[in-house]
């Protein structure tokens, strides 16, 4: 329980800087983007996951979480809110919204590569050490790597991945 909860405490602190990293600010115009229904994007090219090990692909396929891991980092990829809205948990749709949720992330990097580390199950918690190439889409900034975690949990049979960004739980 100590490493998920120091799995956690990393996950918050790079979630408090991944809005600034990401162009996820609040500032735009609202209503700059809407949420796409989850099928109405078609994918801009196809999500190269490099794994650290083909075991740790295995892994991830055995426990259940891969397709909906896939889905979801596709989704950013594709600039597709509205699946990876649907693929969240640890949001209150009550406060956020799939419209909100796409205007937030109207500006978000655009993900150049992805490489998971490691795969463990910590509980009912699948955390996944990923590495992520993000570049500015407006091209005014350098590219960054960022390292954390990415966590998933399991809810109403499915996998979703936890959100843990502070602005989509808070509002």
């Amino acid at each position: 329980m100590k490493n998920f909860a120091q799995n956690i405490t990393l996950a918050a602190a790079m979630v408090a800087v991944l809005p600034w990293l990401a162009g996820c600010a609040t500032s735009q115009p609202a209503g700059s983007a809407t949420a796409a229904p989850s099928t109405a994007l078609t994918q801009s090219k196809p999500l190269n996951v490099v794994f650290e090990s083909a075991a740790l692909e295995s892994k991830l396929a055995q426990m259940g979480v891969l397709t909906n891991f896939k889905r979801y980092w596709q989704a950013h990829l594709d600039r597709n809110w509205g699946l990876r809205y649907e693929l969240e948990h640890g949001i209150d749709p009550g406060r956020t919204d799939a419209k909100f949720y796409a205007d937030y992330h109207a500006k978000a990097w655009t993900l150049k590569s992805f490489k998971v580390h490691d795969v463990t199950l910590d509980g009912k918690h699948v955390i996944l050490d990923v590495e992520r190439a993000l570049a500015d889409p407006t091209g005014k900034k350098a590219d960054v790597t960022v390292r954390d975690s990415d966590i998933w949990l399991e809810v109403d049979g499915q996998w979703k991945h936890v959100n843990l960004d502070s602005v989509l739980k808070s509002r």
